[in-house]
């Protein structure tokens, strides 16, 4: 539940006292007490001798907390009364405190603003001699405040839309060979199935979070839920790429608007710490479950049912959501102070989606092409104008006075390095296995566990390690794991044994797990605790750039690496040079052997060995790049973050 107390200074010339102190709540404002003309001390408890009594919290001590008039400000003091603390502003009260216009008082379920300053007529008050109990109704706090079993609900629909959104980062890549099958898609088209999702997603979660906590995070959840269970039925249903690309755009946009609310609204239904980070835990372990499983479902589904059937996964998970999260949970916002950045907002997605088309596109259209130099210079024109809007405005979408903050700053730089090596990686690495050494889509899955059940074991770890230790050590140890197991990765051939590489991507695992929550630690303790929220925002949305920009850069390296290769292989083999360029784009789209029969001399088992070897000699390159990436984010993870022992909550915050 969540109530107002607010100090009132009565209008001049009236016979009341000069300060009353009102409680608020949905059902009206009621006056507590015209202190000091009675006493200058309000308990507050569950208790019946309470002044201000919670008699439904059952997280609320008899006696909880107490407030104190010291000439004209109210101070607040726990003094150990309560068994389970209070809390002002997310910190847990040790010693007396005056209260500040503001402020967030936590006690048991409810959550107290204090408001100071407010100017009453006299008509408004009543002169009391003594301090009037205000208990609250059973029936506004059933609206407000949520059961026991209405909370687990809560936190239920909450990891329904978790899992879905982290779910399609990982799952859709084992379906990849069957989707370009299916279309004959390009290496570029299947990049775009990926980017399409996370460059929304990555340009417009700072913008969904602060929507949420204007209009209402629940409001802003549900809507995000009804358009992700619609565009992964209409993935589903896609006749062609651009309308699977377009479906994959709505899905990244809802994404944005499920991953900032979900975690708002378990900090807002969970307001007892210890039942906050119990709920946290459990949503952190959902994320990690659908990145670790999305490979091994996503290879079943696609054996089992098609590619299709990775986004109909969906569906059910979608409306079940919906229909808790209608009837459980509790709606919420905090509009005060906060403006929608529209500007910051279209320079971003201009900026990113410019350079990712770009950097996508370029080897179909050509790196000198008008289209593509255009591109280039709309995204950083539009890069520039951003920061300078952003340094401007009074609420910016991003706040660049945290870069001011090595430890932040360098956090940053690390996430988008960390992704961008990571997503590339996978993403070729799942066609390697499907249409390279062709295994079935539940055999690549499988073949993805020595990666993904690393993060899953090295995560709970890497915790209690920069607890000990500080960020900087798992961190520059995680990324130099990743850099060495990817740079071996880009030494494998199409004939390589999966025994000789699988544990070179149990280390790529093992690494993330490492790097992740020690770098998230690292971002909440460099930023005052009221802006966690922005700088785990922040943070999510490096990481997902990153990976955009993994996916666009390497692939355009692979891509390139591949044309290459295959043209010069060709043209060793004597093919003429029309045949040789279409037998090249062939291959690209996805039909490497469809005009093989044509060529004298060659038959579609040699053309699908020398694109099998043109496919892998791309993939090196990238392995190289992003290995060489990894290593540089070790370096600045070493040397560009204060040595630091972090607090031990730390350890429970996830991005």
């Amino acid at each position: 539940m969540s109530v107002v107390l607010e100090r009132a200074v009565v209008d001049e010339g009236s016979t009341a006292s000069d300060a009353v102190l009102f409680y608020r709540d949905a059902s009206g404002r009621q006056q507590i007490t015209s202190l000091p003309a009675a006493m200058p001390r309000l308990t507050i408890g569950r208790g019946m001798g309470s002044d201000l009594q919670l008699s439904w919290d059952h997280e609320v001590s008899r006696l909880h907390a107490q407030l104190e008039q010291i000439g004209n400000q109210w101070v607040l003091d726990d003094d150990g009364l309560s068994r389970n603390g209070t809390y002002v502003n997310g910190e847990r009260l040790q010693t007396k405190r005056r209260l500040r216009d503001g402020d967030v008082i936590f006690i048991g379920s409810t959550t107290m603003t204090y408001r100071d300053g407010h100017r009453a007529a006299a008509a408004e008050t009543r002169v009391a001699q003594n301090v009037i109990t205000v208990p609250v109704s059973p029936d506004s706090a059933t609206r407000d405040v949520p059961s026991r079993l209405a909370k687990r609900l809560t936190l239920l629909a909450m990891c329904f839309g978790l899992f879905m959104a982290m779910l399609d980062n990982t799952i859709v890549n084992v379906a990849l060979p069957s989707i370009q099958a299916s279309f004959d898609a390009s290496v570029s088209g299947l990049e775009w199935v990926v980017t399409a999702y996370t460059l929304p997603f990555a340009c417009l979660l700072l913008t969904a979070g602060l929507i949420g906590d204007v209009k209402g995070r629940k409001f802003v959840f549900m809507a995000g839920l009804v358009l992700f269970t619609a565009a992964s039925a209409a993935c589903a249903l896609a006749p062609d790429m651009t309308v699977l690309v377009i479906a994959r755009c709505v899905q990244g946009a809802a994404a944005a608007a499920l991953f900032p609310s979900t975690l708002s609204i378990i900090r807002h239904t969970f307001s007892d710490p210890r039942e906050r980070a119990q709920a946290i835990g459990i949503w952190a372990g959902v994320a990690g479950i659908a990145i670790a499983g999305g490979p091994v479902l996503g290879g079943v589904l696609v054996d089992s049912l098609g590619w299709e059937s990775v986004f109909l996964v969906n569906v059910p998970i979608g409306i079940i959501g919906l229909i808790v999260g209608f009837l459980f949970v509790v709606e919420s916002k905090d509009p005060e102070g906060r403006r929608l950045d529209l500007p910051g907002q279209v320079l971003a997605i201009a900026a990113v989606g410019s350079l990712t088309y770009a950097l996508i596109e370029g080897n179909n259209l050509g790196w000198g092409s008008i289209v593509i130099v255009t591109l280039f210079i709309v995204a950083g024109a539009s890069l520039v104008h951003f920061l300078v809007v952003e340094a401007r405005t009074a609420s910016p979408m991003l706040q660049l006075k945290f870069f001011a903050d090595r430890v932040f700053a360098t956090a940053n730089v690390v996430a988008f390095l960390l992704f961008f090596g990571l997503f590339g990686v996978l993403f070729f690495i799942s066609l390697f296995l499907q249409n390279v050494q062709d295994y079935s889509p539940v055999q690549a899955g499988i073949h993805f566990l020595p990666a993904t059940l690393s993060i899953a074991l090295t995560a709970p770890i890497a915790g209690k390690l920069s607890s000990r230790f500080g960020s900087p050590l798992p961190m520059a140890s995680g990324l130099t794991m990743m850099g060495i197991g990817t740079l071996f990765v880009g030494g494998i051939s199409a004939d390589s044994a999966y025994s000789s590489y699988w544990w070179a991507l149990a280390l790529v695992g093992i690494g993330v797990g490492l790097t992740m929550t020690p770098m998230t630690a690292a971002v909440m303790a460099a930023v005052p605790p009221e802006r966690a929220g922005m700088a785990s925002a922040t943070t999510t949305t490096s990481r997902e750039i990153g990976g955009v920009f993994g996916i666009a850069l390497l692939g355009a390296l692979v891509t390139g690496q591949m044309r290459t290769s295959l043209d010069t292989s060709l043209l060793q083999l004597g093919v003429p040079d029309q045949a040789r360029t279409a037998l090249v784009d062939a291959a690209t789209q996805g039909g490497a052997g469809h005009d093989a029969g044509q060529v004298p001399g060659l038959d579609a088992a040699l053309l699908k060995t020398l694109s099998n070897d043109a496919f892998v000699q791309g993939l090196q390159v990238a392995c190289t790049v992003a290995g060489i990436a990894l290593l540089i984010g070790a370096v600045l993870a070493m040397f560009g973050m204060r040595p630091q022992r972090l607090p031990s909550e730390g350890r429970h915050r996830r991005v």
